[in-house]
């Protein structure tokens, strides 16, 4: 049997490493496959007991905080776009049009532990089942700038909030159509403007051709809406002076927002709210005093005015703290945001081994027997010790079932040694880390059970990523690469140890022996550790002849050279080669020694005949 026909996923399909917040399409399988983390349920339990409260104080007619905000944090492929969507869609209990007819509520549930605290989040979740009407709008803030005004926060809220109800992103055509709309006569305004102009008003020539529409309104609004606009000229007059003059405030934009809340018909005494899903707020902000500034305004007036009815669930690589000293805004101000933005969860790539063994690694569960065997076989032993200084986990039952054709320990090694090269292309987040064990995994599909994933198929997995200059750049992989031909009749493949040794100098407390590297270059739980460590230290021997390596006389340990300690070690290695062209004896060495000692060495005999007087003298 293969490791594919274990598996319970298509292994050839891919995983979308990046959750779009906007894309319904994705929604069904993100609900399948999240998986909750005890910090993930443990943030939630705060989100979902602050808004339950708040709900459940608008229901009864008091008064309610003026909390508004939460504030999703961390770094690059922690997750926190897929924790926004999830909660927005959470809220609003959409239904996952995936043919099951379940929802976002019935599907999460399941991934709910059996204690106390997910106990509680499934009370809090049926009560927002029954209890409110959340409507979500998820949106990327930089994908939705305006043309007209790329960096007003306040702008594209509000652009966003008119597209998702239907009107025009224009906020001056969409206040006419709602106007309209109140009144009962917008259909009137779409079915004479296609009669008059032979043109849809939803559509990009009609509403949305802001150079034709202000002129094409004029004509056909006294005879829509008389009482407001009795002739053309007056329809004109008013259309110019809402163009030129009509401003977007922070006030106004809370006042819009919470008007539509309150002409929202609720059922059964539910409570309406509105949430908007924020994605990368903090790098659309940056470093601009103006951009927090209005953000800070807009927070004020929508928790002022709306009172919990209308919420902000915006996500940042950085905590709100640090995304406010950026911008060297005024410290007084600060402690207001910090109250409108009262949830902050911080999200950290914890539990990864469980995120992978859900998300991809699961497998059938009557195969699992068959994994179950490989463990009692008693090879995993000689495995299992890295020598690191740092603990990598324990290898048990489950988790071996769990995470084969890994093992537990390459899944968190592999965790470290990204988080030490952080940066734009690869990270420790569950985002790299699911790319990198889905990689690795396609590699070993076809392979029979008792094959597992060598720490250099990681290296692989990556090794696109590590062709930009922050890393190891062109050369240094293509160098890696053609070790295989230039040092032929190695043991092993010399890339191969390569890879591995490149990966383990990120991580100092873990031994870069001849031992442990043998540990990590094991393709099968049957290899037997010392045959292997002898190659390993057969080929290390040749590749410090190369000058590719070269080993630490006092600690016993490999070191990777990057090309410019190639060249001194290739030079080095040339001088020592016996009959090399290059190289020096050893008597010649000697020779040379006595010369320095003779000529250049300071003794007493070369020395002048000198005193030095000191202390008193006459």
């Amino acid at each position: 049997m293969t490791i594919r026909e274990i598996i319970k996923r298509d292994i050839g399909v891919k995983v979308e490493g990046v959750v779009k917040v906007f894309d319904h399409a994705a929604l069904a399988s993100e609900f399948r496959e999240y998986v909750v983390t005890d910090k993930i349920e443990e943030e939630l339990k705060k989100i979902f007991d602050t808004f339950t409260q708040v709900s459940d104080t608008l229901r009864r007619g008091g008064r309610s905080r003026d909390v508004m905000g939460m504030w999703v944090s961390g770094f690059f492929g922690s997750g926190k776009s897929h924790f926004a969507k999830v909660l927005g869609y959470l809220l609003q209990n959409d239904d996952l049009d995936d043919g099951s007819g379940e929802r976002c509520i019935d599907v999460f549930l399941k991934h709910l532990a059996d204690t106390p605290r997910g106990r509680d989040i499934r009370l809090r979740l049926g009560e927002i089942k029954q209890t409110t009407q959340v409507k979500t709008l998820a949106f990327e803030i930089r994908s939705r700038q305006s043309l007209s005004n790329p960096v007003s926060v306040g702008e594209i809220l509000l652009s966003e909030f008119y597209r998702c109800i239907g009107l025009s992103e224009n906020f001056i055509v969409a206040r006419i159509e709602r106007r309209l709309s109140r009144r009962g006569l917008l259909t009137l305004l779409e079915g004479t403007y296609e009669a008059r102009f032979k043109t849809p008003w939803r559509c990009a020539e009609g509403r949305d051709d802001l150079m034709t529409v202000r002129r094409r309104l004029a004509e056909i609004l006294p005879e829509i809406d008389a009482a407001e606009y009795p002739n053309e000229r007056e329809a004109k007059r008013s259309l110019e002076d809402a163009f030129r003059h009509e401003k977007i405030t922070p006030e106004g934009i809370a006042d819009e927002l919470v008007a539509w809340v309150d002409e929202q018909k609720v059922l059964g005494g539910r409570v309406q709210h509105l949430v908007f899903v924020v994605d990368e707020m903090g790098s659309f902000i940056g470093d601009s005093g103006d951009k927090i500034s209005e953000l800070n305004s807009l927070a004020e007036m929508i928790g002022n005015k709306g009172k919990g009815k209308v919420w902000m669930i915006c996500t940042s690589q950085l905590d709100l703290e640090k995304v406010v000293d950026r911008t060297n805004f005024q410290p007084a101000l600060v402690g207001r945001l910090n109250a409108r933005f009262d949830l902050k969860p911080q999200l950290i790539s914890d539990e990864i081994n469980k995120v992978v063994a859900e998300r991809i690694l699961k497998k059938h569960p009557s195969e699992e027997v068959k994994i179950q065997a490989l463990y009692q076989s008693g090879y995993l032993a000689q495995l299992a010790d890295l020598k690191a200084s740092r603990h990598l986990g324990t290898i048990t039952e489950r988790s071996f079932i769990d995470c084969y054709p890994f093992l537990p320990h390459q899944i968190r090694l592999a965790q470290d040694i990204f988080e030490a090269i952080a940066g734009f292309r690869v990270s420790g987040g569950v985002r790299s880390m699911i790319s990198v064990v889905m990689e690795a995994l396609q590699d070993v599909a076809d392979d029979e059970l008792g094959a597992i994933v060598s720490f250099d198929m990681i290296f692989d997995a990556v090794e696109n990523d590590l062709l930009s200059q922050e890393y190891l750049g062109a050369s240094g992989v293509r160098s890696i690469r053609e070790s295989f031909e230039r040092i032929p009749g190695t043991p092993i493949d010399p890339s191969r140890v390569l890879r591995v040794l490149w990966l383990l100098q990120k991580v100092p407390w873990v031994p870069r022996i001849p031992e442990t590297l043998a540990k990590l270059l094991v393709r099968d739980l049957k290899t037997e550790i010392p045959p292997l460590r002898e190659k390993v230290e057969q080929t290390l021997d040749r590749l410090q002849e190369a000058g590719y390596v070269a080993r630490d006389e006092a600690t016993g340990e490999w070191k990777f050279l990057n090309e410019k300690e190639r060249t001194i070690e290739q030079t080095i290695q040339e001088m020592v080669r016996p009959g090399g062209p290059k190289s020096i004896s050893v008597a010649a060495v000697r020779r040379t020694s006595q010369e320095m000692t003779k000529n250049d060495l300071a003794t007493k005999r070369r020395l002048a005949n000198f005193t030095v007087i000191y202390g008193a003298t006459k």
